[in-house]
């Protein structure tokens, strides 16, 4: 028999999605600081288009996510390799569609995301390979999540050996490498963020026991605290803090533990919620190529005008990331159905072995001494 597939976490997924929103509310509100970040609300809206947060976000939710399929391939034949081959298959797919069709926008339009409308070769293979993020600036996380693949491969392996004390261990000395510049750029990416890696691990692990005394209103109010801390910890620790990284990271995690063991998450289990949650892979990719009509001048005066003539700033920010979002959507969900699903579909096809049927705990179960 087939393995039965992990458990489903929607509210996680849903979180997910709101990571991909925030960074879109920052590529939006970003397009228009040249002049209105001196007015008073750009830097309450910028709390919730803070990129740093969601990307941290994203990484916690990987580690969550990844763990419960490491222990899903653990008991078939090849487990490392069909992980491995999982990811790329799982990344892949999605990231050379949208340098294909950023490629074709390009040549259709004369203009570009990267500057230069002439379309190089090399530089197209390149950022097909993910060598390079020059054409879609946000793929630098792929980089990353390839990176982390055959690290979190190796804490798996530790946590089977000698348990969660390797996990907790593995997160302390990545956070304190955090702080060291060389390495946390040691791909040239803005960072690594492998302790938040580590710590959607341990949520995996241990998550459900942090909280599992409190009652469905506690579990609410604690992740609604959480949440508030994830949003205000840059304005008020400063918004290049890598401190306020830190906080995120654990809000987090607090906030995966609680969606995903207390079912509890304003918003998260509604239908819009999970159907961004299911398209976020896409939204994200696709969401950039709004800046090629933002980022025109023409679009600028036109909202410069709309603030000189007295209409809100924060309408006027919310109004445009509402039309970017209607407008990348639908593109996401084909995506979806075409490119990703058919290619996680076809990763899978090369190991056609059956392997013993598991479901993935809650809280899975410590490795034998």
């Amino acid at each position: 028999m087939i393995a039965a597939l992990p458990k489903f976490f929607g509210r996680v997924e849903s979180l997910r999605g709101l990571a991909a929103g925030m960074v879109a509310f920052g590529h939006v509100l970003g397009a228009f600081a040249p002049f209105a970040q001196h007015l008073p609300a750009y830097n309450v809206l910028r709390t919730f288009g803070k990129g740093d947060s969601a990307v941290l976000m994203f990484f916690v939710i990987s580690g969550f996510v990844l763990f419960f399929s490491l222990e899903r391939y653990r008991r078939g034949e090849h487990p490392i390799l069909r992980f491995l081959i999982a990811r790329v298959f799982r990344i892949y797919p999605a990231s050379i569609a949208t340098i294909l069709l950023i490629v074709v926008i390009t040549a259709v339009t004369g203009r570009s995301l990267f500057g230069n409308a002439v379309i190089d070769p090399l530089v197209v293979l390149k950022n097909l390979l993910l060598l390079d993020t020059s054409m879609n600036g946000v793929m630098w996380t792929l980089q990353v999540e390839l990176l982390a693949a055959p690290v979190i491969v190796a804490a798996y392996l530790a946590y089977r050996r000698v348990g969660v004390i390797a996990l907790w261990a593995l997160l302390a000395a990545f956070t304190a490498l955090s702080f060291v510049g060389s390495f946390n750029r040691l791909i040239g990416t803005p960072t690594l963020g492998l302790h938040a890696f580590m710590l959607g691990m341990i949520v995996a692990v241990a998550g459900e026991r942090w909280f599992a005394g409190l009652s469905r209103v506690r579990a609410t109010a604690a992740f609604i605290a959480a949440m508030f801390m994830f949003f205000a910890c840059f304005p008020l620790l400063g918004w290049t803090s890598h401190w306020g990284t830190l906080v995120a990271t654990a809000c987090a995690g607090i906030m995966i533990a609680l969606a995903a063991f207390n079912n509890v998450g304003p918003g998260l289990a509604s239908r819009p919620a999970r159907f961004l949650g299911r398209v976020s892979y896409g939204f994200y990719l696709l969401h950039p190529l709004t800046l090629l009509v933002l980022d025109r001048a023409e679009v600028r005066n036109v909202i410069a005008s709309l603030l000189q003539s007295g209409m809100s700033f924060p309408v006027t920010m919310v109004a445009v990331f509402l039309l970017s979002v209607l407008a990348i959507v639908p593109l996401a969900y084909l995506l979806l159905r075409w490119v990703e699903h058919p290619g996680i579909a076809f990763g899978q096809s090369l190991f056609r072995n059956r392997i013993a049927p598991v479901s993935a705990p809650a809280s899975p179960s410590p490795p034998k001494s």
